[in-house]
């Protein structure tokens, strides 16, 4: 099965840059409309799909594809959720035992795309987006995710941003490809990356 689909991922790039800047700047808005609610969680899910798209057509560096974006997991206090009760995340996770953990950047995008449970939070001062709760149909029975805004816009900016400087193919001896792609250096942490 080949997953190419991408020839040019400069495009593709420039949009995940401009909607990771959208995102960015939400982080000081302070009044929110149900419209600017939706144009922020169609950011976070079509960023989440042009990142996959970018990493099944090896449009990203190996450096950048390695990036751990941290989250805090909750578990759930034992109700599941379902399409009628996913917003009700403090009824369904027992948000004061969270655990901090580091999620790949696939599966970042993954608990996006599949999500089940999605829920935005607001700063307590300002008003503005701190980050989301999300958990994927697969996860919501285990777990919840919380990402702050911060580390998921620095994440988003080291793809946008990635340049492979090299491409390398080898056939396997099963007959599978293995393709390395470089860039120069890249942090090995989304949060290490210049926001």
């Amino acid at each position: 099965m080949c997953k190419v689909t991408i020839w040019d991922s400069r495009r593709w790039k420039r949009a995940l840059a401009r909607r990771t800047e959208a995102l960015r700047r939400r982080r000081w808005q302070r009044r929110w409309s149900e419209p600017s609610l939706a144009t922020v969680e169609q950011d976070l899910f079509m960023s989440a799909y042009i990142v996959r798209k970018l990493l099944d057509s090896y449009k990203v560096s190996d450096e950048v594809e390695s990036l751990l974006i941290r989250a805090r997991q909750y578990v759930p206090t034992g109700r599941r959720a379902d399409i009628m009760n996913w917003h009700r995340i403090g009824e369904l996770y027992d948000l004061s035992l969270g655990e901090e953990v580091s999620i790949t950047l696939r599966d970042f995008c993954n608990q996006l795309i599949h999500s089940l449970v999605f829920v935005l939070a607001h700063g307590e001062e300002n008003g503005g987006l701190d980050g989301f709760f999300v958990s994927s149909d697969r996860d919501s029975r285990e777990r919840l995710l919380y990402f702050g805004i911060d580390d998921v816009v620095a994440a988003l900016l080291a793809v946008a941003n990635d340049e492979i400087r090299y491409w390398e193919a080898s056939r396997q001896e099963d007959g599978a490809w293995r393709i390395k792609k470089g860039s120069d250096s890249c942090p090995r942490t989304a949060s290490e990356s210049t926001v």
